[in-house]
């Protein structure tokens, strides 16, 4: 039930469903994983990794083969900007769910870790990863111009620019706000 309130950003009912879970099931995995799913994505970031690392802590086999739990994980750390940490557990992610769409998201998560190091190679490798599993996903490209823009490769800011526009003939996001676009929460 909480999930559901934190997919719609409820996040006052979801805490309330958390509570109501640990209440019931205190030794359950579940309820403290959505409790680290709700600061990850309403903060603090502090709290959420404290949480990520406690659920490892305690329930390690729960978190060894769980892609959400790497995912989440991510988020709080790269909200928490310690973007290593992120980029290392975005990519166990990808290990125990390589074929999955959401991947998508993953690698565009990647590529804004390495955009925030100031490693635009590597950014750009993921973020054409990205468009490797969705070729039609306007977030990427977005985020390519940025990182073209910034290293003064003009000719690949055009083409990424152009293939932004030829997918939403209203985007204008790089000339509007410069910077990596998140992805939102699935």
């Amino acid at each position: 039930m909480a999930e559901n309130y934190i997919r719609k950003k409820d996040y006052e009912k979801a805490l309330y469903h958390i509570a109501a879970a640990h209440k019931i099931h205190p030794g359950l995995f579940e309820p403290y994983f959505c409790l680290g799913r709700y600061y990850a994505e309403k903060g603090p970031h502090k709290e959420a990794i404290k949480t990520f690392s406690n659920l490892l802590r305690d329930f390690p086999d729960e978190c060894k083969n769980n892609a959400d739990f790497y995912y989440y994980f991510s988020i709080a750390y790269t909200k928490g900007e310690l973007y290593d940490e992120a980029i290392s557990h975005y990519k166990k992610a990808l290990t125990l769910r390589p074929l999955r769409p959401f991947n998508r998201e993953v690698y565009n998560n990647i590529g804004n870790a390495y955009f925030h190091k100031k490693k635009f190679s590597k950014a750009t490798e993921s973020y054409k990863d990205s468009l490797n599993i969705d070729p039609d996903w306007i977030v990427p490209y977005h985020n390519l111009t940025i990182v073209y823009k910034r290293t003064g490769k003009l000719k690949e800011f055009a083409r990424y620019f152009t293939k932004a526009v030829s997918l939403d003939s209203t985007y204008k996001g790089v000339l509007r706000e410069p910077g990596t676009l998140q992805i939102k929460q699935k």
